[in-house]
């Protein structure tokens, strides 16, 4: 049912001959410009039309936001805090976990451990934290049980569209359910179905990739002989499969040296005129075409880029980009459209999530890096995402909002807040969600205050 498949062995050079056996004329070569020209303008329109059918201005529907690259285009929010500073709405007991919320259309979407070996997914208002449903799932599998670790709660960010919300868990079962009453549609095991997993090392310390939402169907990257499974949203219904990466077990006492764990998602672009999903695999970058999953080309590094993968490919104008891990030899990797090798960032690294993309640079905790040169700024410390052009940076005890420009971080106002450091923030219809311990969501609201409002700006706020 899904397009043509790649076997685990295959290992395509990543290279696109173009113009082979096109007419030497000038008039030839202008017309199948043209027509290059429409259809690259064409897959990217469908693009931002799958990725944002379902979202609004003010939607954070999915991991790393509308666009997976820790970005939202909303504005009407205050930047002003000397004016106006932030303040806190509500908290919500989620149970335990270091996965993100989702917001789409007012409501807040966010999975929790509780009681040690159950799931716990909740839509919340955004106005008041109130649930509006809640069910519960085992969260516990054979496998993971028998591998001991029974403590560690969500890390996938669950995904909104199309009137469905999909949750990814412990166990690898991919669930789907319906948004207004939180009725489950269906259940799939990537694990025992696609073998998306083929690591006890990544079994025992819970699936970090977040579904992605895209048009008709559902991806979820796997790690080992699945590189990623895309399904029906509607039916869970296998869509296609694609090969990913060796099998690099974790099974050795030391097990960075035998291969490395994966905890990326993966994200959708315009690579070579075509929509393509894009995995990082850690030492393979492979680039699928989204409605069959054939392997367009696979990017293998010659060593290994470090002990984890946490960073998402993103697209930057013309260029891919897959970031390093903090604690290891890892750096930046830069990537034509072809998969081929540009020139390596050895500053970008991060440990904690995918980097913010900010027109043309990339930002993780303390640092933007211009990936068309290398060149590096400091910047505050938290894990970052971009709101209208601002930055905003959530660490453990502190908020902060600046803004980059001119080769420059400029620091705009900050407020002491508690926030898990493993949990990232969110922004949505003006407000910022964060876990402020592993089993409390906290909400936010950045809007302007009202004019019979006077709050007291909070320590920092507007410096």
């Amino acid at each position: 049912m899904g397009g043509p498949q790649t076997s685990a062995g295959e290992r395509p050079e990543g290279i696109c001959r173009e113009g082979a056996g096109v007419p030497g004329s000038e008039a030839m070569r202008t017309r199948l410009n043209r027509l290059s020209t429409l259809l690259r303008s064409a897959a990217r329109t469908a693009f931002a039309a799958a990725l944002c059918s379902a979202a609004s201005a003010a939607d954070w529907p999915q991991w790393r936001g509308p666009h997976r690259n820790g970005s939202s285009d909303e504005t009407g929010w205050c930047a002003d805090w000397s004016r106006s500073p932030p303040r806190p709405l509500w908290e919500a007991e989620i149970g335990d976990g270091v996965s993100q919320p989702s917001v789409a259309g007012g409501r807040v979407y966010v999975v929790g451990l509780v009681e040690g070996a159950k799931d716990i997914v909740q839509c919340l208002d955004i106005d008041t934290g109130q649930p509006l449903w809640r069910a519960t799932v085992p969260s516990v599998s054979a496998e993971s049980e028998s591998l001991g670790n029974s403590i560690c709660g969500p890390v996938a960010t669950p995904a909104v569209d199309g009137g469905r919300l999909f949750t990814y868990h412990r166990t690898h079962e991919l669930r789907c359910w319906g948004v207004d009453g939180g009725e489950p549609l269906w259940t799939v095991d990537l694990l025992k179905q696609y073998g998306v997993c083929s690591s006890k090392r990544m079994i025992y310390w819970t699936p970090g990739n977040s579904p992605l939402a895209l048009g008709d169907t559902v991806i979820v990257s796997g790690y080992g002989a699945t590189g990623a499974v895309a399904l029906h949203a509607r039916t869970g219904r296998l869509v296609w499969r694609a090969a990913g990466a060796d099998d690099r077990d974790y099974d050795g006492p030391r097990p960075q040296k035998g291969g490395s764990n994966v905890w990326t998602s993966p994200t959708a672009a315009t690579v070579g005129g075509r929509l393509c999903i894009l995995l990082n695999l850690n030492r393979d970058i492979v680039c699928l075409d989204a409605a069959t999953g054939e392997e367009v080309w696979r990017h293998i590094e010659s060593r290994w880029p470090g002990p984890a993968c946490v960073g998402d490919v993103l697209a930057v104008g013309d260029e891919l980009v897959a970031p390093g891990y903090m604690r290891g030899e890892g750096e930046g990797r830069v990537l034509d459209h072809r998969g081929r090798l540009v020139r390596r960032l050895p500053l970008l690294l991060t440990q904690t999530g995918s980097p913010a993309l900010d027109r043309g640079w990339l930002l993780v905790p303390r640092l933007a890096v211009e990936v068309a040169t290398g060149t590096a700024v400091r910047t505050a410390n938290g894990e970052p995402i971009v709101v209208d052009g601002k930055i905003l940076s959530l660490g453990p005890s502190t908020l902060t909002l600046g803004e980059r420009g001119d080769g420059h971080y400029r620091l705009l106002g900050s407020v002491p807040v508690k926030a898990d450091r493993w949990a990232g923030p969110v922004f949505s219809s003006g407000r910022i969600l964060f876990r402020s311990s592993r089993t409390r969501l906290a909400c936010w609201d950045l809007r302007a205050a009202p004019p019979d409002e006077a709050p007291a700006a909070g320590p920092g706020a507007g410096t």
